[in-house]
């Protein structure tokens, strides 16, 4: 049995091929893929941001929905027919780890795929009411959001997000009306959206910020924005980060302000904590996606710019 597949032929470049299926070993399921996100950290891969990438080529994507075809022999926690999320936390399970479709690599979990096979560990039976098309975003943008949240005490205070990609809107959504909310967005279309869904203002220089959560992580940034916490503020870096940062910044301000610099991902995240989130009630129209084709995706892939204008959706079948 065959699939279309895009692959990471080289980096900077992407193609849709079609490639044979690997049979399920004991731990994995079958899984038609209904929708597929493409998430930031899988743009960094495609680019080489990421660094060196030994597994070329290689499959893509870790965040999707989709329904159970086949069950390998010792998979429990679903069954042939059930509607799963696919993510790349790791859930309650086993990992039967990487595979090969064909002469192409794989890891537990690919997803920009019509048929993917998954580590048991790699999904969760969908159980609540989520309109399907906003399903991959449960698999890594919103746990990756609202993972970070759980590190502040919002309520009332001045808050700076930094990028306004889709984790960054997740947060200011989440937020809204409850603090003082600014934002830092380079990109003009980005800026125009926020203008349009948000009564959010941009960031002032004058303004002492208690948390500053930074999904961009541009070393220039960092080593400005340390200065503007306030006492006994907190640096909150989360999302895709380029993996060649350098940057130098005044330990001495850290020091005497009591200031804290902390890293989040979503490895703190269970199977439980990522149902939780999944009852959380979020506002899509906050979200600046877009839902194409399958066959669209490889243009927007092959073009870094129109990759970071929005969080796309593919409709896989």
């Amino acid at each position: 049995m065959k699939t279309k597949a895009i692959l990471l032929d080289k980096i900077g470049h992407v193609s849709m091929q079609e490639v044979e299926i690997p049979s399920i070993r004991d731990h994995e399921v079958l899984v038609k893929i209904d929708y597929a996100g493409i998430c930031g950290s899988q743009i960094n891969e495609i680019y080489g941001i990421k660094g060196e990438d030994k597994y070329l080529p290689h499959l893509l994507g870790h965040e999707a929905c989709g329904k159970v075809e086949e069950v390998g022999k010792e998979v429990t926690k679903v069954k042939i027919g059930d509607y799963v999320l696919c993510t790349w936390i790791k859930t309650n399970g086993k990992e039967d780890g990487a595979k090969k479709y064909g002469d192409y690599n794989a890891g537990a979990i690919t997803t920009l795929q019509e048929y993917s096979v998954i580590s048991e560990n790699r999904i969760i039976k969908v159980e609540c009411d989520i309109n399907k098309l906003y399903l991959p975003m449960y698999a890594c943008t919103i746990p990756t959001a609202l993972g970070c949240l759980e590190e502040i005490d919002h309520f009332g205070k001045n808050i700076l997000v930094i990028g306004t990609g889709n984790i960054g809107l997740v947060i200011l959504s989440v937020l809204n009306h409850y603090c003082n909310l600014y934002y830092i967005e380079s990109n003009p279309n980005k800026r125009d959206f926020i203008k349009e869904h948000f009564s959010i203002k941009p960031y002032d220089e004058n303004v002492k910020y208690d948390y500053i959560i930074d999904t961009v992580a541009s070393n220039t940034l960092i080593n400005e924005l340390i200065n503007w916490l306030a006492f006994k503020g907190k640096y909150i870096l989360i999302g895709n980060t380029d993996n060649h940062i350098d940057s130098t910044f005044n330990i001495m301000h850290l020091v005497v302000n009591s200031n804290t610099i902390v890293g989040r991902n979503t490895s703190q995240i269970t199977e439980d904590t990522l149902r939780h989130y999944m009852d959380v009630e979020l506002d899509y129209d906050d979200f600046n996606i877009k839902f194409i084709k399958f066959d669209e995706a490889i243009d927007i892939l092959n073009d870094l710019d129109k990759c970071r204008e929005k969080k796309y959706i593919i409709s896989i079948q």
